[in-house]
């Protein structure tokens, strides 16, 4: 590892300019041919009712008159004004819709003027009594604060899945991880008809459910259920989308078989890839059952572990065997029973290079680690729930889940530090790891509604458990220079930790008015935490006392606290206080270490103001308290690595932890217009953090410790709009992130400061049939400074070009070529890392209504695939790179299955565009 002399300033600078106008270069000289392409007609006119009142919020749609499919759409605003641009010049059936209101169509010919107002139209409030019309595409309605789109107005390509439809609905994004903004809002909840899907795994849905199921899709801020079955409002509220399916979705079993094989294509060994998947639904009005599943050897996991979902790349070479149920049972609207359950078979095999920087109290040392590991996993994961009512004033909820796992981990690595190209030690290492991870946890909730809605009581009882085996062998041979000597050691470690967790709390809420609301509340709970380790030289035979503790935590706490919320208009108030009082007791050796009381003031403030339809400003500020864990408390070392041993420090005390956040958010439904703007921060007291020592032979020492102090502080801002003139959608997301944290370096104190920038800028058309495409990059610049080791301060900048094409010229062919194209850049190590990514593909629908489809794959054509991180701590700076599926190239065969089949959606040719 070579480190750059002195501050980068004129290279680092080049590359920052060089890469910014490039990005501004190619996305002026998209604009302009964009600008130079797209027509500029312009449709307009207003909506009143009868009763000359603005209807805001209607939905203005341009037919074809030969099978009136849909063209093009827009919105009327809050004058009741709506624009449609870039219509062809051609004759259509114009459509007025409302909700409450008759929908009026008339024929209308477009002229080839630049712009026509089509004038006033009035419409009627509808009777109950009229006939709603098949087939008919509206394609957006807004109802109250739920925005609901018509699936049937959005056309996707043949096979489509839940995700290719959302990136056709205005006001919608789905980024390149599948992660997606509705509104400008993160979604963190999707929904089946309404049904928890998955356990909540919002990919499993809509990665895999087809798109020709749908009929409708909601989107719209769902409150907890608490609120929902009392009516008081506790400020939880998730941005939600809820998948409705259609008619023919629930009149059988529908769902798609995948197989495909395919070879990296590379003399001699010709390596070959394998893919098996499928999946099957069964929908119903009071069932709903899905069952998922995946056999692979291209790094496609199956189960949601660790923020790793569905179909999501992971480091190493991975053959996956996965599979999942997940059913639903409705007895009536007020009992709700679901389950779902995840597992597989994984093996993985990692190879990782890693190159840490150490600073000293003065100068500093390098390490490089080299890995190699082969990991056998077997996780099984279940979710649990049920919703009962027995009548309109109790109502039961339970939520829980039960994991286990078995893991087998084979290892060797190499570790050797240096000091100005000067060996100093090295380390090699064998180690065989079996464990086995027991863990579940529930959650009951009680509510009745007491004299009518005036008072009402709740009580939450939660569970949990926690319990982890393993059983370690290893071998270390280490070597040290100076002076020089030599130790080989065969050891083994049994460690066992067993967490349990039990609590209550009962609520009482009184309504004292019509604005305010009174609670009171008194949590009791008790947490055992059990950490044994057992090591020695021959298991069974010979242990080391002094490394073989047994250690043991106990925490009792009782927390009361007061909740006061006020309601005034469109502003809403909650105010909290707690009291947590805890006793903690830490035993080592059966021997009791003492106990200790923590007594806190633990406030809590909400404000809470949807001002304007679509526009909402909310304010957080909450603490709390954080225990040490058991392993951050065991004042015994830890030897497995020699040349970086650990433990635990006994006079750790707990974390008190303030968060505040600020946020505002608008979204215009006449022009689909999102702008998110948050500012966040967070500072922590008694901040456990390291010190961490280095003896004469450059053997670590490292110990958790108080450090006093870590503040964050970060703003975001999200805004997404159509720009009508060029026919693109344009997102820009950007971020600055200040943060600043204390550790010991050989007993003195450093302070690592921080800051961060980044902002990313994507523009995209996802909205027509043929021709979809978008392209974007993106820029992040950290700076670190150390206040003990100056000359180790810190740029390190990151770029990201990306774009896709894809083309559908008929319902029969699909191409797509994406490219994406990495930047990685430190002033501390002087490789410059590009990693260029790019892929493609070509499909063929055939058969009945194109049930069977072939696709060819290839992907990382230029085999340059590879994963890269950078870590800044508060004393070393660490760049991390592991292999990752390279090229090949796959051909698979696809066949849809069942009955139970949507007819797809649209037909029409403009897809929607809309203002």
């Amino acid at each position: 590892m070579e480190k750059r002399n002195g501050i980068m300033g004129t290279s680092l600078n080049n590359i920052i300019t060089s890469q910014m106008t490039k990005s501004i270069y190619t996305c002026l000289f998209l604009l302009f041919c964009g600008l130079t392409a797209m027509a500029q007609t312009k449709v307009k006119g207003k909506i009143i009712s009868t009763e000359d009142e603005i209807l805001s919020y209607a939905t203005v749609v341009l037919l074809n008159p030969v099978d009136s499919t849909l063209l093009f759409f827009g919105v009327s605003n809050e004058e009741g004004t709506y624009e449609i641009d870039n219509v062809k010049p051609a004759d259509y059936i114009i459509q007025f819709s409302f909700v409450g209101m008759t929908t009026i169509y008339d024929r209308v010919t477009i002229s080839s003027e630049k712009e026509q107002d089509l004038g006033t139209r009035v419409m009627e409030i509808s009777s109950l009594q009229e006939v709603i019309i098949a087939g008919e595409y509206i394609p957006i309605k807004f109802k109250g604060d739920t925005v609901e789109y018509n699936a049937k107005a959005f056309k996707v390509k043949p096979g489509a899945v839940v995700e290719d439809l959302l990136k056709k609905l205005p006001g919608v994004e789905v980024d390149k991880s599948g992660n997606i903004k509705a509104m400008g809002e993160n979604v963190t909840k999707i929904l089946v008809d309404g049904k928890e899907f998955f356990g909540g795994d919002i990919k499993a849905a809509t990665k895999n459910l087809p798109a020709e199921s749908i009929d409708k899709i909601e989107i719209f801020d769902k409150k907890s259920e608490n609120a929902e079955f009392t009516g008081v409002d506790d400020g939880i509220t998730d941005r939600t989308i809820n998948i409705l399916l259609n008619e023919n979705a629930k009149k059988g079993y529908f769902g798609k078989v995948s197989v495909g094989a395919g070879s990296d294509m590379t003399e001699p060994d010709y390596n070959t890839y394998y893919k098996v998947g499928g999946n099957l639904y069964r929908f119903s009005s009071k069932f709903q059952t899905a069952i998922l599943g995946n056999l692979n050897n291209i790094n496609e996991l199956g189960l949601n572990d660790n923020d790793r979902d569905w179909g999501s790349q992971i480091d190493g070479l991975n053959r996956t065997l996965a599979g999942g149920l997940n059913v639903s049972y409705n007895k009536d609207k007020n009992n709700r029973y679901f389950m779902s359950y995840t597992g597989s078979a994984n093996n993985v095999n990692l190879i990782q290079n890693t190159q840490t920087e150490y600073f000293l109290s003065e100068g500093s040392f390098d390490q490089i680690n080299d890995l190699t590991r082969i990991t056998d996993s077997y996780p099984h994961k279940v979710n649990f729930g049920l919703r009962r009512s027995y009548n309109k004033k109790h109502k039961i909820t339970v939520d829980g889940n039960f994991n286990t796992s078995s893991t087998t981990t084979d290892s060797e690595s190499t570790q050797s530090s240096t000091e100005d190209a000067i060996l100093l030690n090295d380390l090699e290492n064998n180690t065989i790891d079996l464990s086995k991870a027991l863990s579940g946890s529930m959650k009951l909730d009680y509510m009745v509604k007491l004299n009518g809605d005036t008072t009402q009581f709740g009580i939450r009882v939660d569970a949990s458990v926690n319990d982890n085996n393993s059983e370690l062998d290893w071998n270390n041979r280490t070597r040290l220079y100076n002076p020089d000597s030599l130790e080989m050691v065969n050891q083994y470690q049994d460690f066992y930790t067993n967490n349990v967790t039990l609590s209550s709390k009962p609520t009482i809420t009184q309504r004292l008015s019509k604005r305010w609301i009174f609670s009171a509340a008194a949590e009791v709970g008790n947490k055992a935490s059990t950490l044994n380790r057992i090591q020695g030289e021959t298991r069974g035979e010979t242990t080391s006392d002094s490394l073989s503790p047994n250690f043991n935590t106990n925490q009792l706490y009782v927390e009361p606290s007061v909740t006061l919320r006020a309601k005034f208009n469109t502003n809403r108030f909650t105010f909290n206080v707690s009291t947590p009082f805890n006793q903690f007791d830490k035993v080592l050796n059966d021997e009791s270490l003492g106990k200790t009381n923590y007594f806190y003031l633990t406030p809590y403030f909400r404000y809470d103001n949807n001002y304007k339809k679509g526009k909402r400003l909310r304010f957080r500020y909450t603490t709390n308290v954080i225990m040490p864990t058991t392993s951050q408390l065991i004042p015994v070392v830890n030897t497995i690595n020699p040349l970086s041993l650990s433990s635990g420090n006994i006079e750790l005390t707990p974390q008190y932890r303030h968060d505040m956040r600020l946020s505002w958010s608008m979204f215009d439904q006449f022009s689909f217009t999102s702008l998110y703007a948050q500012l966040r921060g967070r500072h922590t007291q008694d901040k456990i953090g390291w010190s961490r020592t280095t003896n004469e032979n450059f053997i670590q020492e490292k110990v958790p410790v108080n450090v006093g102090y870590e503040s964050t502080l970060g703003t975001e801002i999200y805004f997404s709009r159509p720009i009508k003139k060029i026919g693109l959608d344009i997102n820009i997301d950007s971020y600055e992130d200040f943060s600043q944290g204390i550790s010991l370096v050989d007993a003195k104190e450093n302070v690592l400061s921080s800051m961060s920038h980044g902002i990313e800028i994507y523009f995209e058309n996802r909205k027509t049939d043929l021709v979809e495409f978008y392209f974007g990059g993106s820029i992040n610049i950290t700076t670190s400074k150390y206040s003990i080791a100056t000359s180790l301060d810190n740029v390190y900048l990151s770029t990201d070009y990306y774009a896709e094409f894809a083309i559908t010229p008929s319902d029969k062919w699909s191409f797509d070529v994406s490219a994406d194209v990495v930047n990685y850049t430190s002033q501390n190590f002087s490789e410059n890392i590009i990693i260029p990514i790019i892929n493609s593909s070509v499909s063929y629908n055939f058969g009945k209504k194109g049930k069977h489809s072939l696709e060819l794959k290839a992907f990382d054509l230029l085999n340059k695939n590879t994963s890269f991180q950078i870590f800044n701590q508060t004393n070393y700076f660490r760049q991390t790179q592991r292999n990752i599926l390279g090229r090949y190239f796959m051909l698979s065969v696809n066949m849809k299955l069942g009955k139970g089949k949507g007819k797809g959606h649209g037909g029409h040719k403009g897809g929607g565009g809309y203002h």
